[in-house]
């Protein structure tokens, strides 16, 4: 039996080796699609101070990401700006002046939210074989009180959904 097991190792691996390497010298069975994506003409912020402060929160995203041993990250400043931005129009006082700096570069949340409306209709509005889905929604304890003019901002300027806080967060909105 030892003598079978033996002959029949160096077989398999064979085997096994030559299946790998004749599997990766087939022909692909279509060709890639061809990409359609048109150029994207992005319309600036009504201010350049929002602009300037949306380069600057990315860059520094970039570069503490890029200064962290992490490995594969994927990094979307639009998303950060966004949930920022929505997070800062439930704000006030001293919390709202330091969204303030971060977001809106010394303007106010209107601008802000003007940008954020007009970087979600660049994004739709791509064309091509580009496709782009922001998806924004607050996720609301049953019991909690919301602000209507908060709920009515989130799904004004970034068609945010309210929806049901999830039960497995519920230890994050319990009361204690």
């Amino acid at each position: 039996m030892h003598f079978i097991h033996t002959l029949l190792s160096p077989l398999c691996a064979g085997a096994l080796a030559l299946t790998l390497l004749t599997a990766g010298c087939t022909a692909p069975a279509k060709p890639p699609a061809q990409l359609t994506a048109q150029a994207v003409s992005v319309t600036p912020a009504a201010s350049a101070a929002v602009d300037r402060a949306a380069a600057d929160l990315g860059l520094s995203l970039l570069r503490q990401v890029r200064t962290e041993d992490t490995g594969s990250v994927l990094l979307s400043p639009l998303s950060a700006e966004l949930a920022l931005s929505m997070a800062a129009n439930g704000a006030a006082g001293e919390t709202l002046r330091q969204f303030d700096a971060l977001l809106d570069g010394g303007t106010d949340l209107d601008t802000l939210n003007a940008a954020c409306a007009q970087w979600l209709r660049d994004y739709r509005d791509l064309g091509g074989s580009t496709q782009a889905t922001l998806a924004n929604s607050l996720w609301v304890d049953p019991e909690g009180a919301v602000r209507d003019d908060y709920i009515g901002r989130c799904s004004g300027v970034f068609d945010a959904r309210r929806s049901p806080a999830h039960p497995a967060a519920a230890h994050l909105t319990q009361r204690g």
